[in-house]
């Protein structure tokens, strides 16, 4: 007689669905509802609410570098003047 073993749903494997690929890094919904944002050999596993908050401090860090060059190549263009 074969037994039967219930698995826990916290180690049934999930089903994903890809939501996003680049060049660099993709990203993967859980059917559990988590987010698998792959870099490279680099999986992070986060919530939808974690990945919208890195999604905006990359933001922050794109626009401030933007400002930065900007501001550095305003001061060479008056020293050279």
């Amino acid at each position: 007689m074969h037994e039967h073993k219930h698995i826990p749903p916290s180690l049934q494997a999930c089903e994903r669905i890809r939501l996003a690929e680049g060049n660099l890094a993709t990203v993967d919904q859980c059917s559990c509802g988590m987010l698998h944002l792959h870099l490279g050999a680099i999986t992070l596993r986060v919530s939808p609410e974690a990945l919208h908050s890195i999604f905006e401090t990359l933001g922050q860090s794109i626009t401030a570098q933007a400002v930065l060059k900007h501001e550095a190549l305003r001061s060479d263009v008056l020293l050279h003047s």
